[in-house]
């Protein structure tokens, strides 16, 4: 499925896939969330969302397609009814500093992390935040988890990871790196954890091994700064030379390159629900699809490279 460019009407910053629809959101530095339907002929916009007075950082969609939350620089979270663009609830200062990250954990937890190194955890049947860490000294770059562990992943610009129970049992930090971690995804059936860092490095993390990387994958010239896990073996990173490229870990190799925003730097990649496609966001003003069907096996090549291409109240009040 070959999936023409949308041109943005300013920056995106994240961008997320609709789990069972052909549905992708951007947050922009503007603060707005617009929402499209994709489509081979044409795309369309769907609605447009304006509810954060500062640039949304983040968009996340709920694991059953309902709910669009969203996050940024005005320390609020908002929750949107993702077929009709309405307000479903707000938290308006869900924490101090600026929200950087957001991750929805299951259908009804989320967690989110901000300028200053704060890791919440929101569960939306309580409508409130159920724990709070605050181990790291600089901000929370990215958060993942996967299906076999119930912890929180979090990498920050102190340079360090931290694993968290998020039912609030016990964090495990791991030592400082030399470098600046800046995206992460948990690969291997839940026993590799892969950084992209500042220096272009991916370091490798054996899980419950959080004193050193277990290994480092070199090849990148320019900052990783964001990844999707494509199949237990292979990510897609994006990079700071405006390159999407295809890698395998361990045996680590670039397997090729997905496609390109022209020298401009990566700010996201999502994966669709399907697996099919990855879309990429780039200081351009570009979301840009790029066809990965069955590359997820290690054993595949990219067949070209590019495809066509808020007030005061109660947590989520509504929901």
């Amino acid at each position: 499925m070959d999936i023409s460019p949308i041109t943005m009407p300013n920056l995106a910053f994240d961008l997320a896939f609709h789990p069972k629809a052909q549905i992708v959101a951007a947050g922009t530095i503007t603060g707005e969330v617009l929402v499209y339907g994709l489509d081979v002929d044409e795309n369309a916009q769907l609605f447009k969302s304006n509810y954060h007075t500062d640039s949304c950082r983040q968009v996340a969609f709920s694991s059953d397609g309902a709910l669009l939350y969203s996050a940024g620089a005005d320390r609020g979270i908002q929750a949107t009814d993702a077929e009709t663009g309405k307000a479903r609830g707000t938290m308006a200062a869900a924490h101090r500093a600026a929200i950087n990250a957001l991750h929805v954990v299951d259908p009804s937890i989320i967690v989110s992390g901000d300028d200053e190194g704060a890791v919440k955890v929101w569960d939306v049947r309580k409508q409130g935040c159920v724990a709070e860490y605050d181990e790291h000294a600089d901000y929370i770059a990215a958060l993942t988890t996967c299906e076999q562990h119930d912890e929180i992943v979090a990498v920050s610009g102190d340079g360090t990871v931290s694993v968290m129970d998020w039912r609030g049992k016990e964090i495990e930090l791991s030592y400082q790196l030399d470098d600046e971690p800046l995206c992460v995804s948990i690969i291997k059936g839940g026993t590799r954890v892969v950084c992209g860092t500042q220096e272009g490095t991916l370091g490798i993390y054996s899980w419950a091994k959080w004193e050193d990387v277990s290994d480092r994958m070199l090849g990148h010239p320019a900052s990783v700064d964001c990844i999707v896990k494509l199949g237990e073996d292979t990510v897609v990173t994006g990079s700071s030379d405006g390159m999407i490229r295809l890698v395998d870990i361990l045996p680590h190799r670039i397997r090729g390159v997905l496609g390109e925003h022209e020298g401009f730097p990566v700010e996201s990649l999502a994966l669709s629900g399907d697996a099919e496609i990855v879309a990429s966001c780039s200081h351009d003003k570009m979301i840009k699809f790029w066809n990965v069907k069955g590359l997820g096996n290690a054993s595949a090549a990219p067949s070209s490279g590019k495809a066509e291409g808020a007030a005061e109240g109660g947590f989520f009040d509504d929901l």
